[in-house]
């Protein structure tokens, strides 16, 4: 059946808020980990592309070939098998199968826009929403494909340029995403929240530190927000990147203590998961070979890790540990909530995981209930 836009946004949300009511998908029996990964076989050779399987407690690893890099990898939550796959900035993306480890099928970006990385299924898996960004222009919006068909049944504004993640909070009712805006002259970066029923802004958020782009995100079940940034385009060379934290109600402020600490974070803040129980925030910053921690609820510094090149971050099934991929070979660390102190073995030494990202499938869907700014 073709849907207008409205038709969607009126049916889609209604199926969404009732699919929240309903019971989750069984969680895996192990904790799986996805991520993309390139590599060459040798100094000459070309880039490879692979999607990267990891079973933590059997010791295991899969990889499948793709014909781009991956970035944003999401589960489909009526059929967790399935998996829609984003490029970074380009025109690639697919339905993957992960049990049967291949592509169903390419996923095709609408005239003229690029896909910006990320995307997430409504609660019910009739929909794919989708990040894509004009190719000249960087204007932002949400693609809403039918994830059957993926046949395009609307757009939405994302309020911003260059968005990049998105995610549904507040049982499916509202989408938070992050426009990463422009050079210093140009678009201002924000974290938009977006009533999908009406499609108007609800609140628009942008770090108090002018100089950072909005790039990855993270939402508490009770409502606060992490940002983690990038320098804006044209201050990538030597700029910092950093960490900008919301309390419900609250502004995004860019944290800016220790001051020593924050100096060494060059580059990209990339990747941000939140332990909830413990209202403790993980970050990775690549090119600054750190791994922080901070507390949630007062925005405070807990403590850094020197590590080599750390990319993603996730929660181990059991929300007892931060799992973290890094180094050359894309190793997984664990980090225990309960000691705060890197284990001394790798979970996996190499992972093919060298992307941005860590999916953990048990944990995927821990943000869709948190609450959004015009919950009670």
């Amino acid at each position: 059946m073709n849907l207008t836009r409205r038709e969607f946004l009126v049916i889609g949300g209604a199926v969404a808020l009732s699919a929240c009511n309903r019971d989750r998908p069984p969680e895996p029996a192990s904790d799986l980990l996805l991520g993309g990964g390139r590599y060459r076989k040798g100094p000459d050779a070309p880039l490879e592309f692979v999607l990267s399987t990891v079973d933590i407690a059997r010791a295991q690893r899969a990889t499948a070939a793709l014909d781009f890099f991956p970035h944003g990898i999401h589960l489909n939550p009526a059929e967790t098998r399935r998996v829609a796959i984003f490029e970074k900035i380009g025109p690639g993306a697919c339905e993957f199968d992960r049990e049967a480890n291949r592509v169903v099928r390419p996923i095709e970006a609408t005239k003229d826009h690029w896909f910006y990385g990320h995307g997430t299924y409504t609660a019910d898996g009739q929909w794919l929403l989708c990040t894509e960004a004009q190719r000249t222009t960087t204007a932002g919006r949400i693609a809403i494909r039918d994830a059957r068909s993926l046949e395009l049944a609307g757009v939405i504004p994302s309020h911003g340029h260059a968005p990049h993640e998105c995610k549904l909070i507040d049982g499916g009712k509202t989408l938070v995403v992050t426009n990463g805006g422009g050079p210093m002259n140009g678009p201002a970066p924000c974290v938009s929240y977006i009533d999908l029923a009406s499609e108007k802004l609800l609140e628009k958020h942008e770090p108090s530190n002018s100089r950072l782009n909005t790039g990855h995100l993270a939402v508490a079940d009770d409502g606060s927000l992490v940002g983690v940034s990038a320098p804006r385009k044209g201050l990538e060379n030597g700029g910092r990147g950093g960490v900008s934290i919301a309390s419900p109600g609250r502004s995004l402020k860019t944290l800016t203590h220790p001051v020593e600490l924050v100096n060494q974070m060059l580059g990209e803040a990339l990747s941000v998961a939140i332990h909830n129980d413990s209202r403790t925030v993980a970050v990775t910053h690549p090119d600054a070979n750190l791994l922080t921690l901070w507390r949630l609820a007062d925005a405070e510094f807990i403590a850094e890790y020197s590590l080599d090149r750390p990319r993603g971050v996730a929660l181990s099934r059991d929300l007892t540990a931060f799992i973290v991929s890094c180094g050359s070979a894309a190793g997984l660390l664990r980090l225990p909530l309960d000691t705060l102190v890197p284990e001394p073995e790798p979970i996996m030494r190499e992972s093919y995981i060298t992307g941005s990202h860590l999916f953990s499938v048990a944990n995927h869907f821990s943000e869709m209930g948190a609450l959004g700014p015009t919950a009670a």
